[in-house]
């Protein structure tokens, strides 16, 4: 399985600005100084749900395009998420050639 420091990694190298955030915490602060075009998320944070992040972003009408990526297989949780709207939900383990994709200079 990829982890968040292998994928900064390989977004980097492929030309885009990447900030880590590892908790709920950090994702909410970061937000409220920076306008992300794409926010890569995961349900399954240290600090909680990482959905909180979605739902906020989603209650200050925030810009940016979410991608959430999760192991969760529980279908109660996944409609959860996929009633927040997000552009897309991938499984992991995450399909890195897919999101490039996704995220590309194409889309």
């Amino acid at each position: 399985m990829i982890s968040a420091r292998a994928l900064y990694g390989i977004l980097s190298r492929h030309g885009f600005e990447v900030t880590l955030a590892s908790t709920i915490a950090q994702a909410l602060d970061h937000l409220q100084i920076a306008q992300p075009d794409y926010v890569l998320l995961d349900l399954m944070l240290p600090d909680g749900n990482g959905a909180a992040v979605l739902r906020h972003m989603r209650d200050i009408d925030h810009a940016a395009r979410v991608v959430v990526t999760t192991a969760v297989s529980d279908p109660e949780r996944l409609r959860e998420v996929r009633d927040l709207k997000p552009d897309a939900v991938l499984h992991k383990p995450l399909d890195v050639n897919l999101l490039l994709m996704m995220i590309g200079p194409t889309n």
